[in-house]
């Protein structure tokens, strides 16, 4: 059978139908970034430049400048493909759909995180028993309704009755721990800050975490992660009074990431 140029004569005929999609290039003029000759480091006697040094102070005005003006740039040329606003319908119809996950079994409670379709982030339900009603426990969407927060859930107590909740806010790093009581359904008061890549294990009436000394104020989201320390927390208690378990005084690189046995001996 002789059917490529059948084929070729059907593809030339769909390519002279579809709706034009080329782009006039044209340069594309980037603003001026300004270069400090003096920032940089010496190292073994050697002077490393680093020119755009500036740049890592995200809370300067002249930085919020230079990130408006190449925002203008990049969209201006964005908003010239013409095929742009198809690609999104198109993503938009392929995502569109209900999602559902595992559900996870805490006690006599399973949570399970749902999305309809589009929502920003998935929704955090619970059901008492295996063939229970879906409930609603934690809507990061009706907290933050920028859609910039999201919610996840960590361990729980070695009773099932607490459980820790993980809060990441903007897509930084930096988590914020909650506590909820399973038996009352309620949020404590408990809120550990300046925590990063940590979990949480469970111990007696609290659990062990990871955390990081304060940063200085306007370098919150600049600072280096270093110097991270082992803390436990007891519920209930201010994280003022957490007891430091562990530290490393040598290497400021380290992440510590700890566990504790079933039997909680270990």
């Amino acid at each position: 059978m002789r059917t490529a140029p059948i084929f070729a004569a059907a593809l030339l005929a769909a390519c002279g139908s579809a709706p034009d999609t080329t782009m006039t290039e044209e340069p594309i003029t980037y603003p001026e970034t300004r270069r400090d000759t003096t920032a940089g480091d010496t190292l073994h006697g050697t002077f490393v430049p680093d020119p755009y040094r500036w740049l890592e102070n995200d809370t300067s005005a002249e930085t919020a400048d230079w990130v408006k003006r190449q925002n203008a740039v990049t969209d201006a040329y964005l908003a010239k493909i013409p095929f742009r606003q198809a690609i999104a319908d198109r993503y938009e119809e392929l995502f569109n759909y209900p999602k559902v996950g595992a559900p996870r079994k805490v006690g006599d409670l399973f949570f399970l995180y749902k999305n309809s379709g589009l929502q920003n982030q998935s929704v955090i339900y619970m059901r008492k028993g295996i063939d229970g009603e879906d409930e609603v426990f934690i809507d990061p969407n009706a907290i933050d309704p920028d859609g910039t927060t999201s919610i996840d859930l960590m361990s729980s107590s070695m009773d099932d009755r607490y459980i820790a909740v993980n809060v990441q806010k903007a897509g930084s790093d930096w988590q914020e721990i909650e506590i909820w009581d399973l038996s009352t359904m309620t949020k404590l008061d408990d809120k550990l800050e300046w925590v990063k890549f940590s979990g949480t294990a469970w111990y007696k009436d609290g659990f062990f975490y990871s955390r990081y000394p304060t940063p200085a104020k306007g370098t919150e989201l600049s600072a280096a992660s270093q110097w991270q320390k082992v803390y436990y927390h007891k519920v209930g208690d201010p994280q003022e009074k957490d007891v430091l378990v562990y530290e490393n005084t040598t290497n400021p690189n380290l992440y510590m990431g700890l566990g504790v046995t079933e039997g909680e001996e270990y």
